[in-house]
């Protein structure tokens, strides 16, 4: 862990014990989101935890049907439902309140590397087959991939980051 202006760097004990499967995976964190509260979403590569930076308490959140799951992204919806990214199980949408883990149109194995979301609510997934847009009400999801006979097509189909612009777009 560091602070925001880099000067200090810190070990957080406390991820290992509360992530202690499987214990043939290195534990990594992977991506992090706001809880809202002060603490944040950790994605790791041994499921999901919620940190307090505040006290460097770490607690797993157990993910019903998904145990020692690998995640490599995450975002914290307005909602307060958390989207999650595999590592090769697709795209997962968590609700904190029911505790369940929804999975989204799972595609095996495709690995999602980022999550936008943006004003409309809407999850840009970037994964190792295109880029997805998923409406969080009608779960309706579109894909983007390359072309070689397109020129208008995505340059590629491994997408490893998605920003949205200040304008929104």
């Amino acid at each position: 862990r560091t602070d925001a202006h880099g000067g200090n760097v810190r070990v957080v004990s406390a991820l290992p014990a509360a992530m202690p499967t499987p214990s043939n995976v290195l534990l990594r964190a992977m991506a992090f989101a706001p809880v809202g509260d002060g603490r944040a979403w950790v994605a790791t590569t041994r499921g999901l935890a919620v940190l307090d930076p505040r006290t460097g308490a770490v607690e797993a959140v157990p993910l019903a049907g998904y145990p020692g799951i690998m995640l490599r992204s995450v975002a914290r919806a307005a909602d307060g439902t958390v989207w999650l990214g595999t590592q090769a199980q697709g795209l997962l949408h968590y609700d904190p309140r029911t505790q369940r883990a929804q999975a989204i149109a799972p595609r095996d194995p495709m690995h999602v590397h980022a999550i936008t979301l943006d004003p409309r609510g809407r999850a840009w997934v970037g994964t190792s087959d295109g880029l997805q847009v998923v409406d969080p009400v009608t779960r309706r999801m579109y894909t983007w991939r390359h072309a070689a006979d397109d020129p208008n097509s995505i340059a590629g189909n491994l997408v490893r980051a998605v920003l949205r612009t200040s304008d929104g777009t």
